[in-house]
């Protein structure tokens, strides 16, 4: 592919996304769908307030003083939290009694926060569920110890990856910030557990409570430890950065968790970070198939007025990636600014989707020697090129389909790739070098048509219509059967259902030597190419461009 085509590629990508917040400003009627759980644009919201990653533990209070009523307020507060996060944020779910245990995910995340995953947030959820009150009493410092270890590790490690140098690590640290959430009665049962405790807190801490014969003594604990006020029980500062204050809040049944425990996010620092969000695919609850929610906060100086966004098809967005094929020998993929794959081609095509995608990096579709360093300077550079080569015993199966010559040692794979739409995407063609021969359509000296008609006959009305290879065909007449990538958009033409006056204007358009009867919607190339067939006065039995048409069914 030449540099123009691939500029103009890359911003027909960017304009469509870039038109779904100018045109679609205002959604109406706006639907309230349930107000009985926490909806699946709820991270979203959350991520578009404080789009910085943030490194969150929770730890659940579950020991002898406990009550079931109290427990089951703070598994709700606990699931709440989980499900206001998403993938880009960091999450531990820590049960605290005599012993402190956490959400055993695998052995990766025994000693750091996990990436807040679809996948994870289920099986923490399922955690959180399960808990039961215990009969021994809490031992508060080894909760809050396990915790700050998590974040401790957590962060070290962000920091190796993050850091090439002094300015990236500054920057890297300002990016994240790190928040515990504590679910408890703050009755202390053993000696001097209020001062040990407060000497293991060193970072911005949330409290929370549940209503039930609470004394002022533990009141005063909970605010004290949100706050960090340390002097008060004899323990100096050690630190001499500023303590970030939390905050402590009493729930009962009555509380509305969302409007309380799901903003824990507002002890935060507020950067105003003034860019696009974009969810992960989603089932739509309205519809069929599956949406990305596409959001932008709205800031009037330093004041935060709300978020706007828009629900956006996920073929839609997908539909240049899904249906681009240059030459038989390339393909193309799309990832986010973290790696992760969003539309690739050994996933299934959007409007074929049972289930969302999976929430997996790039590294796993492209798993071929020399791709990682090619992986990290995508993510690195805005605008680049590498070919790399590739042992042959080594290819992937879509590679393989594209060999000019299978029994070479090797072959060499060439990344061409730009961030796209506001930092959010990265758009990346693949060629397969050296490339496979382009097929040609071939003359077959059959009788002459003045007419090409499009395949849906049994619209058409045709009289002498009769069955090829089960297929409606007529003798009179070729017929061309056009895929969805020779429409200029194939979501559109997929989402409606074809009518007899949208047939009959393709086949006008397919048969028009004048050019003087309008687009019905299709590519540029598709008209050339029937110009030619026309000249060529043919009767197509299989059509193998892949620029416009997929294998069709004709007479």
């Amino acid at each position: 592919m030449d540099k123009y085509t691939f500029n103009i590629f890359v911003q027909s990508i960017g304009r469509k996304n870039r038109r779904l917040l100018v045109d679609q400003d205002v959604f109406y009627p706006c639907v309230l769908i349930t107000c009985l759980r926490v909806g699946p644009r709820r991270p979203v919201y959350v991520a578009a307030v404080r789009p910085q990653s943030k490194h969150i533990v929770v730890i659940i209070d579950h020991g002898v003083t406990i009550t079931e009523t109290q427990l089951q307020i703070a598994r709700d507060a606990a699931l709440v939290v989980l499900n206001s996060i998403d993938e880009h944020d960091k999450v531990s779910i820590l049960s605290s009694a005599e012993a402190v245990r956490s959400c055993s995910l695998d052995q990766c995340y025994k000693s750091y926060l996990s990436p807040a995953t679809s996948e994870t947030k289920r099986k923490m959820s399922a955690f959180i569920t399960n808990l039961k009150a215990s009969d021994s009493p809490t031992q508060h410092a080894l909760g809050f110890q396990k915790a700050f270890q998590l974040l401790r590790n957590t962060s070290n490690v962000t920091r190796k990856l993050t850091s090439k140098n002094r300015k990236q690590e500054m920057q890297s640290l300002r990016a994240t910030d790190a928040t515990g959430l504590f679910y408890s009665r703050g009755i202390q049962l053993l000696p001097y557990d209020v001062r040990s405790l407060l000497v293991s807190v060193t970072l911005n801490l949330t409290a929370f409570m549940t209503q039930g014969v609470t004394g002022l003594k533990e009141l005063a604990f909970l605010r004290d430890l949100a706050e960090q006020n340390s002097l008060k029980y004899g323990v100096p500062d050690r630190s001499a950065l500023p303590v970030v204050k939390g905050s402590m809040m009493v729930l009962n049944q009555l509380s509305n968790l969302e409007t309380t425990v799901g903003r824990f996010y507002i002890n935060l620092p507020n950067r105003m970070i003034d860019l696009s969000c974009f969810s992960l695919p989603y089932q739509d609850p309205m519809g069929d198939g599956f949406i990305m929610t596409v959001s932008r906060p709205c800031y009037f100086g330093n004041l935060l007025l709300g978020v706007v966004g828009v629900d956006v098809n996920l073929a839609y967005i997908l539909e240049d990636v899904t249906y681009y094929q240059d030459s038989l020998a390339s393909y193309t993929f799309l990832i986010d600014n973290k790696g992760y794959t969003l539309m690739h081609p050994s996933l299934t095509r959007p409007y074929l989707m049972t289930e969302p995608p999976l929430h997996t990096d790039i590294i796993h579709y492209e798993n071929i020697p020399g791709f990682p360093v090619v992986r990290d300077n995508i993510l690195r550079l805005p605008l680049g090129s590498q070919v790399i080569a590739v042992p042959t015993n080594s290819s992937l199966s879509w590679h393989t389909n594209r060999l000019r010559d299978p029994s070479k040692d090797a072959y060499n794979v060439s990344y061409t790739w730009k961030l796209v739409q506001d930092k959010s995407f990265i758009l990346c063609i693949v060629n397969v070098q050296p490339e496979i021969p382009v097929k040609h359509l071939k003359n077959l000296n059959t009788a002459p048509s003045s007419k090409l008609l499009y395949h849906r006959l049994d619209l058409l009305g045709q009289p002498s219509s009769c069955l090829h290879f089960k297929q409606l065909a007529t003798v009179e007449s070729p017929t061309v059967m056009l895929s969805a990538g020779s429409f200029s958009s194939p979501y559109e033409h997929l989402s409606q259902p074809e009518t007899k006056r949208m047939v009959e204007h393709y086949t006008a358009y397919l048969s028009d030597n004048t050019r003087l009867i309008a687009n019905p919607g299709l590519k540029v190339l598709t008209h050339s190419w029937q110009s030619l067939t026309q000249r060529s006065q043919t009767n197509i039995k299989h059509v193998s461009s892949g620029k416009t048409c997929e294998p069709n069914h004709t007479s």
